[in-house]
């Protein structure tokens, strides 16, 4: 698909010139040998990618980035609080922030006296509760806001999903999420009439548009059977490919007549 696609040209309404096509790797870190000063020892330790294609919600080879690596550098003069959530920054005569306010509780609580007011000094105050908390924070707390933008201008990256069924077997799931793009939407004289955008050519197989194939795994095992018990050896092996192709082209029992032609093959072995 990159092969076909590298080179050509894409035109785009009310833009003079087109806009050429090229496709680029996606740089993957991860992909790289550990930093040869990494701890072997270390919870989560640097490894190198294993190309499962399954970043999220966990990497199975554990290359991906976790705060247990942060977490198991911290000195003693850092103690986590769990079950803990800040509700105002403090803030001094000067406008500066002195330190923060919180409240803690207790899982299962339902009860108002079941939560517990503190608060912490600091000469440091670092906020880093995402988009929506570090804006609620600050505006609650009246800091940080002499521009009145806080709060405002929020950019999302809506995504638009196309899927398609190649003639072979290609081995999605077997690599990175995303191989390669098309990065040339990002610049050019359509800036001035729409936000820039770049099209990834992704490996996730029909994750996103079925879900992840562990789940239909799940499904097989318990009763995927032609006796409603669990499906188990080859076939198994075999058929959350094939299912999945057949639910995607071909909704109901059979072919559709409308979509595209899907044959799927099976040899047991």
């Amino acid at each position: 698909m990159a092969r076909a696609l590298d080179g050509r040209t894409g035109q785009e309404p009310g833009v003079q010139d087109p806009t050429r096509l090229q496709v680029v790797t996606t740089p993957h870190a991860r992909n790289g040998l550990p930093h040869p000063d990494a701890d072997p020892g270390e919870p989560a330790a640097g490894r190198p990618c294993q190309g499962h294609a399954s970043c999220v919600p966990i990497c199975p080879s554990r290359a991906k980035y976790t705060p247990l690596r942060t977490q198991a550098r911290w000195g003693p003069s850092v103690t986590p609080v769990t079950r803990a959530v800040v509700t105002r920054v403090r803030i001094g005569g000067d406008g500066r922030a002195t330190g923060v306010e919180y409240r803690t509780y207790r899982d299962g609580a339902v009860t108002s006296s079941a939560v517990r007011t503190h608060t912490v000094d600091a000469d440091l105050v670092v906020l880093a509760a995402h988009a929506i908390e570090n804006a609620r924070l600050l505006l609650v707390s009246g800091a940080a806001n002499s521009s009145d933008q806080v709060g405002r201008n929020l950019m999302d990256h809506p995504v638009l999903l196309t899927w398609g069924l190649m003639p072979r077997q290609i081995g999605p799931y077997r690599g990175p999420g995303s191989t390669s793009g098309l990065e040339g939407f990002r610049f050019g004289a359509a800036r001035a009439r729409r936000a820039p955008f770049r099209i990834e050519i992704g490996n996730w197989g029909w994750s996103w548009a079925l879900g992840p194939p562990d789940g239909r795994v799940a499904e097989l095992l318990r009763s995927g059977g032609p006796d409603g018990r669990g499906m188990f050896g080859p076939r198994l092996r075999h058929t959350p490919r094939c299912g999945q192709l057949r639910r995607r082209c071909c909704p109901g029992n059979g072919w559709s007549r409308t979509g595209p032609r899907c044959t799927c093959l099976w040899r047991p072995g």
